[in-house]
């Protein structure tokens, strides 16, 4: 019986090219969506989760106004982490990011050191 389905799909599959390359392509593009979509989420939502305190870890961004509505970004402006831990004792430490635009960045820890190539796009500012 399930013999004859199959046979019967394939055969109306065949006959109507057009409208199953159309079903194949919206299916395709449908589940490319989602799976593109499902990757985007778990990325932000398990953003810096190797630290040991990630749940003490956060990002500020500012919203810009602009006439075509309200988008968030993340850049702020320099001595905003300073005024942060002034204004906010709960604040433990602030740091900020800086575009590297096609810079290289080398980090020495102890006798150790990192090598970051061009393909870094952001580097971490200490204030003091």
């Amino acid at each position: 019986m399930i013999y004859n389905y199959f046979k019967i799909s394939l055969r109306s599959l065949r006959q109507h090219t057009l409208l199953t390359s159309i079903n194949l392509t919206g299916l395709m593009v449908g589940i490319t969506a989602s799976m593109i979509i499902a990757v985007y989420s778990h990325h932000m939502l398990t953003f810096d989760m190797f630290q040991a305190k990630a749940d003490e870890v956060y990002m500020v961004c500012k919203e810009r106004v602009t006439p075509n509505g309200v988008q968030p970004t993340y850049d702020t402006w320099i001595p905003l982490s300073q005024q942060l831990l002034m204004d906010y004792p709960q604040i433990a430490a602030a740091t900020r990011l800086a575009p590297l635009s096609g810079s290289v960045v080398a980090v020495t820890i102890s006798d150790k050191s990192i090598h970051a190539g061009r393909a870094n796009p952001v580097t971490y500012l200490r204030d003091e």
